[in-house]
């Protein structure tokens, strides 16, 4: 199947019309990684701006015995029927709580305040940035060389 130029675009991975050996498809495929982990970058950026804009970490923080931890605190509406769904949280308010001990990890991490965790946002999307930046950088300007794939090249 002849394509005409310019449209390469998925190029990197449709195997079947490749005819390069077998370290430049592995080089091509090293460059589509960076995609991949730009988008994980960018999901735990969403993560830790959700967790710093709709949680009580910081009312966690000042008293962890009596508050619960909650992902959202949603305001009640008897016409969406919200109360069913919220649980007293402590602290005057109530949420969706949440058991999965993320507030304890952060806290072990050295996150103090909700603000660390929108810098923390801010620093996972500036990485998913680069992480597209390497990957465009890789898949068009300089191609990895074929023999960083070469286990044999890199035993001697």
């Amino acid at each position: 199947m002849d394509l005409e130029p310019g449209f390469e675009a998925w190029g990197s991975q449709d195997f079947q019309s490749q005819t390069q050996d077998n370290g430049e498809i592995a080089a091509r495929i090293f460059a589509t990684h960076f995609g991949h982990l730009s988008i994980v970058a960018a999901w735990l950026s969403a993560l830790f701006f959700a967790a710093g804009r709709f949680s009580n970490y910081e009312m966690w923080l000042v008293d962890p015995t009596r508050v619960k931890p909650a992902a959202q605190i949603v305001y009640g509406s008897k016409a969406l029927l919200q109360d069913t769904v919220n649980g007293e949280t402590g602290g005057g308010s109530s949420a969706i709580r949440i058991t999965t001990g993320i507030f304890s990890t952060w806290r072990a991490a050295g996150i103090t305040c909700e603000h660390e965790l929108f810098v923390t946002s801010i620093a996972l999307l500036s990485l998913s940035a680069l992480f597209i930046l390497a990957g465009w950088y890789y898949q068009h300007v300089t191609v990895p060389v074929a023999t960083w794939f070469d286990l044999e090249y890199l035993a001697a």
